[in-house]
């Protein structure tokens, strides 16, 4: 399917790599991060997180500051246990600096928080028992407007009426997995998408079926990419 393109701005298939086939290409720092071939979603691996040790890590970006603007953060996530605070994805070093960031918390709910100020939080929530454990999970944390919304699975489960709220423009480094060396993720993650000026889903959606691509038209011939051009096995390409 479709959904690498100009808004896209990172994009992990997590395929054996922490490559961002984003048009942004971030580089990512992984710290014991590794894959699994057997308990993935698409493509031929996804992302093991332990628990303890393991995260990834980019720096500060403007693609990840969305202030008052549209945008969209979707996964896949397989979680293992639920039982502590296990932060999922965000830019929230401790009591200042803060931006946004998806967790889960001791209290059996998974909080989707953000900041306009960089010291206080506004934050909303869905239960656990909305997500399936050991099993894959689509997670979508949608802004449309004066609206945000969360989906699991192309369901909306909750809406928060955010205004005009504009989020801080934090400059703390991108965590997945962890809360900066803290509070780490217990599972798998795939497929992990932040997109910006968006509201890709404001209603009950079908979720993705295949990895996110890139549609070109080149010499009027409609080209769909999945992964990088190095990446693809020789025996798909045609000269």
């Amino acid at each position: 399917m479709a959904g690498n393109d100009q808004y896209t701005k990172l994009l992990l298939h997590l395929d054996n790599n922490v490559t961002d086939d984003s048009a942004s290409s971030h580089s990512v720092t992984n710290n014991n991060v590794t894959f699994s071939s057997g308990t993935k979603k698409f493509g031929t691996h996804s992302a093991s997180f332990n628990g303890s040790t393991a995260d990834l890590v980019l720096s500060d970006s403007a693609d990840w500051h969305f202030g008052s603007g549209n945008f969209t953060v979707d996964l896949w996530f397989y979680p293992t246990d639920l039982s502590s605070i296990e932060n999922i994805i965000g830019q929230w070093p401790g009591a200042s600096n803060r931006g946004w960031r998806i967790y889960n918390s001791a209290a059996s709910k998974i909080w989707f928080s953000y900041s306009t100020d960089g010291t206080t939080n506004t934050e909303f929530n869905i239960e656990n028992s909305d997500i399936n454990m050991n099993d894959w999970n689509h997670l979508a944390w949608v802004r449309d407007g004066s609206t945000m919304r969360v989906f699991v699975d192309g369901t909306q489960i909750t809406t928060h009426n955010c205004g005009s709220d504009s989020l801080n423009n934090s400059t703390a480094d991108l965590y997945v997995g962890s809360l900066e060396n803290a509070n780490y993720f217990n599972g798998y993650m795939d497929e992990i998408r932040i997109s910006k000026g968006i509201a890709r889903w404001t209603s009950n959606f079908t979720p993705p079926t295949e990895p996110y691509c890139e549609d070109k038209l080149i010499d009027y011939y409609r080209v769909r990419r999945c992964f990088p051009i190095d990446r693809i096995p020789r025996s798909v390409l045609v000269w």
